[in-house]
């Protein structure tokens, strides 16, 4: 703080002098610009120079008396009138030091194995041939993945399901299960309502209806602001292995083939 008042001290000056020469050689407007930046620069800067020069005079008188504290702290010479420990005192307190350990680490580090083991870890390296598929046959899925926002390692869980090299877990179908339920409920209520606004209509302008509404509700799903309850399900998700934004296009999708183009689900 007090070096940048320092600084903006400095550049007062130097503007001030460029105002002189600008009111010297006519330049009025020019000169009042330079007064007024002077002025301006000079109160920060002097502001930032007293209080910061006030707390490195604070600081120093802190560290100096923490110095004359140690130095003048008595000492108590070792004399032989102290008494020495007697040697059964010594083996109690050998004897009972054993049994005042707790045992809660022993516990704590079991918990957390335990709640480490329920998340899902990559099986090995992905191979270049691995890389491939993922690029030509899963892009979109691929940038599902990459807009999920998780780790390198729940990215390639998820990459691993892809190629089919592991099985979903049960913690993972659970998770499924839920976020799925969400967005169906979503894609589902706003078909209906959709389909029955324009039950009687032209059916391709029904179609046009449903297409719009559906997509109005995928886009704001994705480009809305992330409330606090979907940024827990996010992560949530990702600790699983799961993709939320693979499961929302999933569900977007079968919405479309069900209200759009009169599929049975």
């Amino acid at each position: 703080m007090k070096i940048t008042g320092i600084i903006l001290l400095i550049f007062a000056a130097l503007n001030f002098l460029v105002a002189i020469i600008a009111a010297g050689s006519g330049a009025g407007e020019a000169a009042g610009q330079k007064f007024s930046a002077t002025i301006l620069l000079g109160v920060i800067g002097g502001v930032l120079y007293y209080f910061g020069n006030k707390k490195t005079k604070e600081k120093e008188t802190q560290n100096t008396t923490q110095q004359s504290n140690m130095v003048n702290r008595p000492v108590q010479p070792m004399t032989s009138e102290q008494p020495k420990p007697q040697p059964q005192q010594v083996e109690k307190v050998v004897e009972t030091k054993p049994t005042e350990q707790p045992q809660k680490p022993e516990i704590s580090q079991d918990v957390d194995s335990n709640e480490d083991d329920d998340y899902p870890k990559p099986l090995g390296q992905l191979t270049p041939s691995d890389m491939n598929r993922l690029m030509t046959e899963f892009q979109d899925e691929m940038l599902s993945i990459m807009a999920d926002g998780g780790t390198k390692e729940q990215s390639q869980v998820k990459m691993e399901l892809l190629l089919g090299k592991r099985s979903k877990t049960e913690g993972m179908l659970a998770i499924e299960k839920e976020i799925r339920s969400f967005f169906r409920e979503i894609y589902e209520s706003v078909g209906e309502e959709t389909v029955n606004n324009n039950a009687s209509g032209n059916p391709l302008l029904r179609k046009m209806a449903v297409t719009t509404a559906l997509l109005n509700a995928h886009q704001r799903i994705n480009d809305g602001e992330e409330s606090a309850e979907r940024k827990q399900m996010r992560e949530i998700a990702n600790a699983y292995g799961v993709s939320i934004n693979l499961l929302d296009d999933e569900e977007y999708k079968r919405a479309l083939s069900i209200y759009r183009d009169g599929e049975q689900p």
